[in-house]
C-alpha cells in the first residue's frame, strides 16, 4: 500500500494526522461539553430539593458562569463607551 503511493507519503501522512487530530478534539469537546451539562443539571435539582426559588438558582449558576465554571450562551450588555471630555464637536 505504501509503496502504491510513491512520493505522496508526506502529504497522506499529514492529512491523516490532521484528521485524527480533529477527530480527538471533537470527541474531547463533546464529553467536555456533557460533563458540564450533566454537573448543571445535577446542582439544579439539588437546590430545587432545598427549596431555593427560581431567581435564586439562576444567582447561583450565574455566579458560576462569571468564574468560569459554567459557560452560558448568554450575551451581556456592554457598557456604552463614553467620548473624552475634551472631543467635543460644534456645527
Amino acid at each position: 500500500m505504501i509503496q502504491d503511493l510513491g512520493g505522496d507519503v508526506v502529504p497522506v501522512f499529514a492529512i491523516g494526522c490532521a484528521t485524527f487530530f480533529l477527530v480527538i478534539w471533537v470527541v474531547c469537546a463533546t464529553l467536555d461539553s456533557l460533563y458540564k451539562t450533566s454537573r448543571r443539571t445535577k446542582l439544579k435539582e439539588q437546590l430545587i430539593e432545598r427549596g431555593f426559588s427560581a431567581h435564586e438558582i439562576t444567582q447561583i449558576v450565574g455566579a458560576g458562569a462569571a468564574s468560569g465554571l459554567v459557560d452560558f450562551d448568554e450575551v451581556r450588555p456592554v457598557p456604552p463607551v463614553k467620548s473624552p471630555q475634551g472631543m467635543h464637536t460644534t456645527a
